[in-house]
């Protein structure tokens, strides 16, 4: 799934509140063009948590990840084949497959929640590029066997980064590419970058400390274009490059608005607060938000009153199949 930026503000000290894993799904009824897929194998994050937050997400995060759509795909729109297909792995809400289709991409988008893709079929059936977009549940790990040599392209836009198993992610993306199909996939940038980026996982050190002394949280994603790009390298790709330092800016107008944008739409973070708030009570829970907030306004641009500015550096990495 398209994970994005507040998950990326929840785990930007490369830690994550550990979740449950993804139990295996079974088929669900669906519109014609929205097929399920078993998956056994489990992504970095519970898709249930996720089937709970889909309009969230559209409405907060898609707004800041899909600002990089453009971008992602430009170096696939200059070429002379007739709708050409794409995979969308890790489609989210569905901004990047809407944005693909309409500028004339046969696309097939995928995520584990079946919430998320159950939107992107909906918004679908709304626009006028209906009949470009298939969509589908499955694990990114472990895609359907038919889809062997099926792609000309992939884009996996801040997704790929998040799963338990980048590297098996990055060979089925490998296996469903036609020879000579080309891949990008972005990720969130150094979090050096951005001292906004560190508020949420700041906030939680100095409130609740334990969460990171007794191991509730851990290690979860890829957080530098080099790591990607080795495992793009490892999973068969060739012409492996990078583009660093893409920044988009996202502005809210509170703290309070960052904090129900990103905190309480983020699954892992909302994980996180019922933990304070159940281990270590509600006092210490309303704390965390002071924090968290505090640090918005100061790392936001500093005006209690004022807007709350996040910048949000990312990277692309981009690979061919020999």
């Amino acid at each position: 799934m398209t994970i994005g930026l507040e998950l990326f503000l929840a785990a930007a000290t490369t830690v994550l509140f550990e979740v449950p894993s993804v139990a295996a799904f079974t088929p669900v009824i669906a519109p014609a063009s929205f097929v399920s897929y078993r998956s056994e194998s489990p992504q970095c994050l519970s898709s249930a948590s996720f089937n709970d937050i889909a309009l969230d997400y559209e409405t907060r995060v898609e707004p800041v990840t899909a600002a990089f759509i453009d971008e992602m795909l430009e170096p696939f729109s200059s070429g002379d084949l007739l709708s050409p297909s794409i995979l969308d792995l890790g489609c989210g809400t569905g901004a990047g497959a809407l944005r693909a289709a309409s500028i004339g991409f046969s696309v097939t988008a995928v995520d584990s929640s079946p919430a998320m893709v159950g939107r992107v079929s909906e918004r679908c059936e709304l626009s006028d590029v209906c009949d470009q977009v298939s969509c589908r549940v499955a694990d990114a790990q472990s895609l359907p066997a038919e889809w062997t040599n099926r792609f000309e392209f992939c884009v996996s836009a801040f997704a790929l980064i998040f799963f338990l198993d980048p590297l098996a992610a990055a060979r089925e993306i490998h296996r469903s590419l036609k020879p000579g199909g080309s891949v990008v996939v972005a990720g969130w940038g150094d979090r050096g970058d951005s001292p906004a980026f560190r508020i949420i996982p700041d906030a939680v050190r100095s409130v609740a400390p334990d969460l990171v002394s007794v191991g509730r949280m851990k290690k979860a994603f890829l957080s530098s274009s080099d790591q990607v790009a080795k495992v793009m390298r490892d999973a068969g790709f060739i012409d492996v490059e990078t583009r660093e330092g893409i920044k988009r800016s996202l502005v809210v107008q509170t703290a309070e608005e960052y904090f129900e944008r990103f905190a309480l739409a983020s699954p892992p973070t909302r994980n996180m607060m019922a933990w304070i708030g159940e281990n270590m009570g509600e006092e210490r829970l309303d704390e965390f938000k002071e924090v968290l907030m505090n640090l918005a306004i100061e790392r936001g641009g500093g005006k209690p009153e004022g807007p709350i500015e996040i910048v949000s550096p990312a990277f692309f990495v981009y690979g061919v199949k020999p």
